[in-house]
């Protein structure tokens, strides 16, 4: 049995952690109008450095799947399955949202407006995992050199296009593959910074500036254009940004090429417990959140106490439901695996009947 990869664990859990800490600051950020300055601020801070989550999510996939060998049942299987969590998880927010946020739903939306926002990275990565056996294929044929000529061209069509956005210089015609997808992008980032990782030589403390410097632009930046506008702009936040691709890729990084961990028993086990559930998490977390805006009037709180504290809020029972959700889950999955397993076993013992009679 192969041993688990650690370095893999601990950019998932990171990312998940990310998660929960960039929408309990948007909560803050969004509400620019209602506090301090300096409570704005820090709800950048946190919510830019946050924001390598959605990358690093997106880069785990793709660094464990498109190596994976080519198996066109699994694939179908697996976007199958997520589109079967999306309908349901769906489903339930929408319900949430009617009777318990008095929110209601065009339905005609269905196709490019998510239930609740978060769901908008099941969409993203069901189009990817439809898409994966072309992917594989793809990438099983590359040279080393495409490869690197790939991420290159994303790179740039990248920062075009996210340039362009700010100036309002729209780019009606994408470049295929390299540039009408970041999250393809990040998917095939992961493949390619796992595969090539050694080749990166740049230490630690050069990798902490670099990520310094690139949250630095688009705090300073979010910061000025929101004051000006006298709302919060996200333009510098979004995930197509060139200077976040930069961050997330300088993280996954610096984590996924430590050799020697020397973790304890104990910090396996919490790392175990949080990357198992962190899928759940994601789903369900939203939930508390939208308790926590209607409940605790977050904005009252300077954002360098209620984020920390409602951070730990919201993990604390989010992580207990996710553990809950996964438990139920299994229960039923197993009830339908013994129910197989039954049918399998009579089958067999009609064809050994059968075989003696005759």
């Amino acid at each position: 049995m192969r041993e688990k990869n650690y370095n893999l664990e601990i950019l998932r859990v990171i990312a998940c952690l990310c998660v929960l800490l960039i929408h309990i600051s948007n909560t803050y950020s969004r509400g620019f109008e209602e506090i301090s300055r300096s409570s704005y601020m820090f709800s950048l801070i946190i919510n830019s450095v946050s924001r390598i989550a959605v990358p690093i999510f997106f880069m785990l996939s793709g660094a464990l799947l498109i190596k994976a060998n080519l198996d066109l049942k699994k694939c179908v299987k697996r976007a199958a399955k997520f589109t079967i969590i999306l309908i349901v998880w769906s489903a339930l927010y929408l319900i949430w949202n009617k009777f318990v946020m008095d929110q209601t739903y065009d339905f005609t939306n269905i196709f490019s407006i998510p239930a609740k926002k978060h769901l908008w990275y099941l969409y993203a990565l069901i189009t990817i995992y439809i898409a994966l056996p072309f992917v594989q294929i793809l990438f099983a044929n590359m040279s080393e050199r495409a490869e690197k000529y790939f991420m290159i061209l994303w790179f740039a069509f990248l920062t075009i296009r996210y340039v362009g956005e700010l100036f309002e210089i729209p780019m009606a015609y994408k470049v295929p593959i390299v540039g009408d997808s970041c999250y393809l992008g990040y998917f095939v980032m992961g493949y390619f910074l796992s595969k090539y990782i050694r080749q990166f030589k740049f230490n630690d403390t050069v990798g902490i500036i670099l990520i310094v410097m690139a949250n630095a632009v688009n705090i300073g930046l979010t910061y000025y254009y929101s004051v000006v506008a006298g709302v919060h702009q996200e333009q510098f936040f979004q995930y197509r940004n060139t200077l976040l691709a930069f961050s997330s890729a300088i993280i996954f990084i610096m984590v996924y090429r430590k050799k020697e961990l020397n973790l304890s028993t104990t910090k396996k086990k919490i790392i175990n417990v949080i990357s198992k559930n962190s899928f759940e998490l994601y789903l369900v977390h939203i939930l508390f959140l939208d308790i926590i805006k209607v409940q605790m009037a977050p904005l009252k709180i300077h954002s360098a106490i209620g984020i920390p504290v409602f951070f730990v809020m919201l993990f604390i029972v989010s992580f207990v439901a996710a553990v809950g959700v996964r438990k139920f889950n299994s229960v039923v999955f197993n009830e339908k695996l013994k129910h197989r397993l039954k049918e399998l076993k009579i089958s067999v013992k009609v064809r050994k009947f059968l075989a003696r009679e005759v």
